[in-house]
């Protein structure tokens, strides 16, 4: 199964890439109250995420977390292998 920090990061992605583009920008208070997550466990996903170029970001009075074209044409595994590792699926989820 998924991690919470890997699940907090699918989440986190989904919302932006529904709601942001370049022009529109989201700071971690905002994503994180409207998915209900805890905000300083949310600052470092989107630091790695950002990090592994998943998430975009700017700084400055404008800045915030938003997704290109780029960052739109990855996959969900590419998030999971950001956060974390993909030994979720070496194994059967049945445990056979």
């Amino acid at each position: 199964m998924l991690s919470n920090a890997c699940k907090y990061a699918i989440r986190a992605v989904f919302y932006l890439a529904i709601n942001s583009d370049e022009s529109i920008k989201f700071g971690v208070k905002k994503i994180a109250k409207d998915l209900e997550t805890p905000q300083p466990f949310l600052v470092k996903l989107l630091q790695q995420l950002t990090k592994n170029k998943i998430v975009s970001s700017t700084k400055g009075l404008n800045g915030g977390f938003y997704l290109n074209g780029k960052n739109k044409e990855l996959s969900v595994c590419d998030i999971i292998k950001s956060i974390g590792s993909t030994y979720e699926f070496d194994d059967c989820f049945l445990g056979l």
